[in-house]
């Protein structure tokens, strides 16, 4: 078995996460003073359980955690892991590598672990008897403890020796033996002095004993009285029930004969409903009929009144008719007058109407032709345009023959000249036929608000 590695996480200057390998043979860690080689060693104290400040070299438990500096913010606990081989199985485990950690929190709560497992200190310290570690073992000397060795009494020196020779193991065992000797002591002198104030207390639980018996028996005895009260007490309502049911049955044969003359009397009241309600209703058939002849009478008087104010007032109609019909005669002869004044002036707006339509369908002609004028000059010119563009073409190869290109661009011009006088002159006639056609439809407008003064 041997000291294998030794993982330091913020444990005092250890910052960072720092891991220390250690092979076969001897490793000596060299530094300037400050560099934190006394913290490596403070380290595996630490984590092999030492309690001791002063050894650690420190005020409180959570000194050992990084402070922070300008640069670093303080660390939140203190980590350190020590790993030691185990391929001989020194300590009672089973695995080859065992690493023993511990860890500290900011707010005081600690931690130890065996192979990442939770356990106690004292786990700890058990597995590592009898291998010189520890943290008071012989395995760690500081420089201080050097002279400290050498002028030590007898007594802490064969301590040592112990500890060299493997007694330590078996000595702790004795003395765990020796306190589980005492607390069983202990624990018997408890059970003594429990046995003597039971002993003290047994003439009283006796006499409380008998006088629990005889409240049983009482209580039994009372028991026994209630259940023979409650028996006696059920016979006593069974048979109050039995004469209620009885009586019961009567009230409810009673009830039945009641109920059958209530029916028959409700048929009955039935049956003189019906008639009173057939008589009613031929009283109101001889009241509605007798209404119905007062009123035939009353009416019939009416007609008479009526039928002879018709009659005077028709004779006094009939000679006003007469009047009017001889000024109505007057009136037809001067209508019949203006109808035919009217129906000579729709002749001559029909005329006018017939020549309109004439010069309307002329002027359509014209435009028909024009814009047949139009499609033609359109033609040409897209024609024109085609051979302007086979002219360019010919232009491009025979661009050598300088005069003849010169010669044919200028006729060129001047017939592209010539399209755009004759598209100028067509876009004339085209404004004329609109102007015209502006013009029919402004008299068709006319014509037609003309025609419809005459219908009204």
């Amino acid at each position: 078995m041997y000291l294998k590695g030794l993982t330091l996480v913020g444990f005092k200057t250890f910052a960072d996460p720092t891991q220390l390998q250690f092979g076969q043979g001897i490793t000596a860690i060299v530094g300037p003073n400050g560099s934190g080689k006394s913290n490596i060693v403070d380290g595996i104290l630490w984590v092999l359980g030492e309690r001791s400040l002063k050894s650690l070299r420190s005020h409180a438990p959570t000194d050992v955690i990084f402070a922070g500096n300008g640069t670093r913010r303080p660390t939140g606990l203190a980590e350190v892991s020590l790993t030691l081989d185990n391929h001989d199985h020194r300590l009672p485990v089973q695995f080859s590598e065992v690493t023993i950690t511990r860890r500290i929190f900011r707010d005081g709560e600690s931690e130890y672990l065996i192979n990442k497992t939770p356990c106690r200190l004292r786990d700890i310290q058990e597995m590592l008897l009898d291998t010189g570690l520890g943290a008071d073992t012989y395995a760690i000397v500081s420089q201080r403890e050097i002279d400290a060795l050498l002028s030590v009494k007898p007594e802490d020196r064969r301590e040592l020796f112990e500890q060299v020779a493997g007694v330590q193991k078996y000595r702790f065992k004795r003395a765990e033996a020796k306190r589980k000797l005492e607390r069983t002591e202990q624990n018997l002198t408890r059970v003594r002095d429990i046995m003597y104030e039971l002993e003290s207390q047994l003439e009283p639980l006796r006499a409380q004993a008998e006088y629990a018996r005889e409240y049983q028996n009482y209580l039994d005895r009372l028991r026994f009285l209630q259940l023979a009260l409650l028996a006696h007490d059920y016979d006593v309502r069974l048979r109050r029930l039995e004469t209620l049911l009885e009586q019961r049955r009567q009230v409810t044969a009673g009830l039945e004969q009641v109920r059958a003359a209530i029916a028959e009397l409700e048929d009955t009241e039935r049956a003189l409903d019906t008639r009173l309600r057939a008589m009613e209703e031929t009283v109101a058939v001889l009241q509605r009929e007798t209404t119905t002849v007062i009123t035939h009478v009353k009416a019939t008087e009416g007609k008479i009144a009526v039928a002879r104010e018709r009659l005077r007032a028709l004779a006094e109609q009939r000679e006003f008719q007469q009047q009017e019909i001889s000024l109505l005669a007057g009136r037809a002869e001067a209508a019949r007058e203006q109808i035919a004044a009217h129906q000579q002036e729709w002749a001559t707006l029909q005329q006018s109407w017939e020549r309109l339509n004439a010069e309307m369908a002329e002027r359509s002609g014209v435009l028909a032709e024009a814009n047949a004028r139009l499609a033609d000059l359109a033609a040409a010119l897209e024609e024109r345009r085609q051979h302007a563009l086979t002219l360019a073409a010919q232009i491009a190869d025979k661009r050598n023959a300088l005069t003849a290109a010169h010669t044919h661009r200028h006729h060129f011009q001047e017939r592209v000249t010539a399209l755009q006088n004759l598209l100028t002159a067509t876009h004339a006639e085209r404004e004329q036929v609109n102007r015209a056609l502006t013009l029919a439809a402004q008299t068709t407008t006319e014509l037609q608000q003309k025609l419809d003064g005459i219908e009204q």
